[in-house]
């Protein structure tokens, strides 16, 4: 039976069944060390310190990238000698890394970028660094508790993040352009991303939970009004359509018949907050208004027609990891402009050669996440895909570390396909691979006593 099946609404909780394994055997979940689950966790912890200088090595200047750098070395001494650790998508994510290593080394070898101008190895490095810890987290992730322990991780530090915004606390909070205002060190852009992710996640979670809460679920809504308020002082319009999109998105594979007075319940609260918290967004409505009657899109249109008109020019191996030179001349000004769109971003760095393979990863995560829908952990996970690709639209994502990390855990919703919301916490795991799956081998529902499917 497709691991991808409904659950059974009308089965009593403490009674749920799962289905049997995935039917490819890198879906099944596997132990991983505890040390690198929690390395993982820190990455994603320390997100909201990136205003924190810690040395002036290059990848090493910020909390984030000190612990990102302790997984990776974690990880090159405890699993890379281990098992297949490349799988199912990740050929996909490797495919992107050696066309784009192609298409910059073209661009190094006979000196074809911007002559003697800007930093081509480094700007390329960002997305070997990217991609490596995709692979990374790719393979912890088939640990669900590293998926857990992450979740924890992003939505404890964004709440963190949003209260400091909120409070202007210390010399973190600062104020753009003494209208726009966010924590320091991140792109505005960036914290309503992180902003958007976190709600739709808790909405997600809160929707299926129904009504089975705890305190951490109170806390949590609690956290999306404080998080809602922060994500409407950046004013980031992008920011805010992707949280409406991502929300929908998530009411709607989250729905059950059994949930509709979650819907009653919860999404009267969103909206009441929204409203009552509206007096604040004064300036985001303003740019809001701006779009929608004054064609103000923040030069968004404007730079993709100034990227479709270079593309062609230099269509297989692009313009290089230091494209924005190239762009602001072309537009007219004296500095680098970023292109405002992760697919121009991309195409015009490495032209087709790293295009194609971006686009084949985009659409075997969206398959996955389809394929996993209907499961608690796949509903949140797609819900945050699409979160996460509708503000790739009008954002430049293409090496953003919390963007590649969102895509190694949507890679991995498979794994979690079995799993109850409700008894995630006592989950046990597997220690040793499933080799052989057999699909009449077992019943095509199997009690479940522990919350995890035991091989």
């Amino acid at each position: 039976m497709p691991f991808n099946q409904r659950y059974a609404p009308s089965v009593p909780f403490g009674q749920e069944t799962v289905r049997p394994w995935p039917g490819k055997p890198w879906e099944s979940p596997q132990e991983r060390p505890l040390v690198l689950r929690l390395l993982a966790a820190g990455v994603l912890a320390t997100s909201f310190l990136e205003g924190y200088i810690v040395s002036n090595v290059q990848f090493l200047r910020t909390p984030a990238g000190v612990m990102a750098a302790l997984l990776v070395a974690g990880f090159i001494l405890l699993r890379l000698g281990r098992g297949q650790w490349v799988s199912g998508p990740a050929y996909a994510a490797v495919l992107f890394l050696v066309m784009v290593s192609t298409a910059q080394a073209c661009h190094l070898l006979f000196d074809i970028g911007p002559a003697g101008e800007g930093q081509p190895l480094p700007a390329y490095l960002q997305y070997v660094q990217v991609v490596i810890l995709y692979l990374v987290v790719y393979d912890l992730a088939r640990d669900p508790r590293t998926v857990k322990a992450m979740a924890v991780a992003l939505v404890g530090s964004t709440i963190l993040m949003s209260i400091v915004a909120n409070a202007g606390i210390g010399e973190s909070a600062i104020q753009y352009n003494n209208t726009r205002a966010g924590v320091g060190g991140i792109n505005l852009n960036g914290q309503a991303f992180l902003y958007s992710v976190s709600i739709v996640g808790i909405v997600g979670w809160t929707l299926i939970r129904w009504p089975r809460y705890r305190w951490f679920d109170a806390v949590l809504m609690v956290g999306v009004y404080s998080m809602l308020l922060a994500s409407m002082k950046t004013a980031s319009r992008g920011g805010t359509a992707s949280l409406a999109v991502g929300i929908l998105c998530t009411s709607i594979l989250c729905f059950r018949r059994d949930r509709l007075r979650a819907y009653v319940v919860i999404v009267p609260l969103l909206i009441g907050g929204f409203f009552l918290m509206s007096p604040r967004a004064e300036l985001l409505k303003q740019r809001i208004d701006a779009t929608v009657y004054e064609d103000d899109t923040g030069m968004r249109v404007e730079l993709a027609q100034g990227a479709m008109e270079l593309i062609p020019k230099r269509p297989l191996i692009g313009y290089g990891a230091d494209y924005s030179l190239v762009l602001g001349r072309h537009m007219g000004r004296n500095r680098p402009i970023a292109a405002h769109g992760t697919p121009t971003q991309i195409t015009l760095s490495f032209g087709l050669l790293g295009f194609f393979p971006w686009i084949l990863l985009i659409a075997v995560l969206v398959r996955i996440g389809w394929r996993s829908r209907s499961s608690p952990w796949g509903a949140i996970l797609l819900s945050l895909l699409v979160t996460t690709l509708s503000l790739c639209v009008a954002a430049n994502f293409g090496y953003d570390q919390y963007v590649w990390i969102l895509f190694a855990l949507v890679s991995r919703a498979g794994s979690l396909a079995h799993l109850s919301i409700h008894s995630f916490d006592r989950c046990p795991v597997p220690t040793g691979a499933r080799q052989v799956f057999v699909a009449n081998a077992r019943s095509s529902l199997v009690p479940r006593s522990n919350g995890v499917l035991q091989p």
